[in-house]
């Protein structure tokens, strides 16, 4: 498997070092226009290199072909690069969300793929992969505490909207098994979030109140606050019929509360027959394994992220919260 990485910021070093540790790669391309960018990738990846072939450039070679592309720029422009690397015929293509600075972006985005039939298109909600989201969904679909609709609860400190806040709606739709959102009510706040990009990016927080849906049934609800002054990272909480998990992702601790399955008492009856479980530790996996995951995946015909129709419903939320923000208080670009 050859893969080609363009743009090497922090997360495009993150996915070469994913790609390189993949078994099924043979060939990992690393493309910047920034040499100083080149210079930095080729220091830091030393020792990384497993025995696989790494090149490093600033533009493309004019014959070459690859299985897997991976955009690993900043949102802002990808039209353009785009086109140009869809002439390459990669079998696969993984963009990096958010997947475009504005909902118009993102559908032409979507349109572009949609006329280029051999290359299937994936967004980089990559969180779905992680192991404790996973048990979370198994717990939430196998336990019969949590039947019916789950309620969500997430704090956060300045994690930002568009870079952090379309994977929780994102991971909402995967836990609850969704196929429809509607925003009912958010807000942006007034502090700036500065990003690690770079100076000309900036991201917001907020908070939103999310109804999932499925065949237009009610199965949950979201309701995220970001808070732009905090260092906090992220809590993660769902409240079911006679059930709560809890997520701490400071700590790493997962724990469950568990009213029994044969209690008689009725709804109000609230904490009543209830057992409270030790808390499980869990490890968040870095941007470079689960790169290295899907990718692995991918040579086992598993296809482990989603596509761009179903990216285009979490990007719709995204920038319908986004769209809170005063038009004439600053012209930004999101991270």
């Amino acid at each position: 498997m050859n893969v080609l990485i363009y743009g090497l910021g922090k997360m495009g070093i993150r996915h070469a070092i994913g790609a390189i540790k993949a078994d099924a790669v043979k060939t990992v391309e690393m493309i910047d226009k920034s040499q100083q960018a080149l210079d930095s990738a080729q220091l830091q990846l030393q020792g990384f290199d497993a025995g696989k072939t790494l090149k490093f450039g600033t533009t493309v070679e004019a014959q070459a072909k690859y299985d897997v592309c991976i955009l690993a720029t900043t949102a802002e422009g990808r039209i353009p690069l785009i086109e140009k690397l869809l002439k390459y015929s990669p079998r696969f293509f993984l963009i990096e969300k958010p997947i475009g600075q504005s909902l118009d972006e993102v559908e032409k985005i979507c349109d572009i793929f949609s006329r280029n039939k051999n290359t299937k298109a994936r967004v980089n909600f990559n969180t779905r992969l992680q192991s404790y989201v996973k048990k979370l969904k198994h717990d939430l679909s196998s336990l019969h505490q949590f039947r019916g609709p789950k309620y969500i609860n997430v704090t956060a400190g300045a994690i930002g909207v568009a870079g952090n806040g379309v994977h929780l709606i994102d991971e909402c739709f995967y836990l609850l098994d969704a196929d429809s959102a509607e925003l009912t009510s958010a807000e942006i706040y007034d502090e700036i979030i500065l990003s690690g990009r770079g100076s000309n990016f900036f991201d917001f927080g907020g908070c939103a109140n999310i109804k999932y849906t499925r065949n237009e049934e009610f199965v949950g609800k979201l309701s995220i606050q970001i808070i732009p002054t905090s260092s906090f990272g992220i809590n993660f909480e769902v409240v079911g019929t006679n059930g709560y998990i809890n997520v701490d992702g400071i700590r790493g601790y997962y724990t469950k509360s568990l009213r029994t399955i044969d209690s008689q008492a009725p709804v109000y009856r609230y904490s009543v027959d209830y057992k409270y479980f030790d808390s499980e530790l869990f490890e968040i996996e870095g941007l470079d394994t689960l790169t290295t995951n899907w990718l692995n995946g991918l040579n086992n015909g598993e296809d482990l992220l989603p596509d761009l129709n179903y990216g285009m419903q979490v990007h719709r939320v995204l920038f319908e919260w986004l769209s809170y923000l005063p038009k004439d208080k600053i012209k930004y670009s999101i991270t």
